[in-house]
């Protein structure tokens, strides 16, 4: 992780870094973190769908499944193609929402 906060010492204003940052503290369950990271990289490129899609997912886990539907909406909105995703992740939550 050292060199992520390098690189986001050096330009904290580029969405992808942070957004790789994220997937890997998701990858170890580190989810605060993984979407601590990933609004960082909405706040630099509000239409970053996989961004939005990546929030929502490490979201979920959280329980904060409001939270997780409004993102996976985003993601769709910026990203049409990423309906199949977005569908198999929303079923999944669909009972939390009630």
């Amino acid at each position: 992780m050292f060199s992520f906060k390098r690189c986001l010492n050096l330009k904290p204003d580029q969405p992808k870094i942070w957004y790789t940052k994220a997937k890997i503290h998701g990858k170890i369950e580190e989810y605060e973190e993984a979407v601590n990271d990933l609004a960082m990289a909405i706040k630099y490129k509000n239409s970053f769908a996989d961004a939005w899609y990546f929030r929502g997912a490490f979201l979920a886990p959280l329980g904060r499944y409001k939270e997780t539907e409004m993102c996976l909406d985003s993601a769709l909105h910026y990203d049409p193609k990423l309906v199949d995703k977005v569908t198999v992740l929303k079923e999944s939550i669909k009972e939390h929402l009630k």
